[in-house]
């Protein structure tokens, strides 16, 4: 019975501890001034905040709309992003844009996530390249 009370605290204080270590991070704010689609979610225009859940998971939660989406990292983080600035980039087909890297500016890392269902439809429908839209954190 004492192994268990050591092991259950020992694996309260992890879990604290790396609760602690994710809420310790600062969140990346940016304006979107036009609808978008972020892993088959469609959000509207508007202030949103991005916060790392885990190493490969990253939550986006909307200022002015409440919503929010969570996305798993399905290209694997990286380092080194040029500038060191937080910021986001999409993808645009038209007027459709999908996110597609966010850039971490306080530690250099960079969420790339692959294209979705919708996005290879738009693609391949568009049948050009797609604009590159880059946007500042607040």
């Amino acid at each position: 019975m004492k192994f268990t009370g050591q092991f259950l605290a020992t694996a309260f204080v992890a879990v604290v501890m790396s609760s602690v270590g994710f809420a310790g991070q600062s969140a990346v704010r940016f304006k979107v001034p036009f609808a978008f689609e972020a892993g088959g979610t469609k959000l509207p225009a508007g202030e949103y905040q991005v916060v790392e859940n885990s190493a490969q998971t990253i939550k986006i939660s909307g200022i002015d709309s409440k919503k929010q989406v969570l996305l798993s990292d399905n290209v694997g983080a990286a380092f080194g992003n040029p500038d060191g600035d937080a910021q986001v980039v999409f993808k645009a087909y038209g007027d459709r844009y999908f996110l597609h890297q966010v850039y971490e500016g306080n530690s250099n890392k960079i969420h790339e996530f692959s294209g979705t269902k919708a996005e290879r439809a738009v693609r391949a429908a568009f049948q050009q390249e797609p604009r590159t839209v880059v946007l500042a954190a607040k």
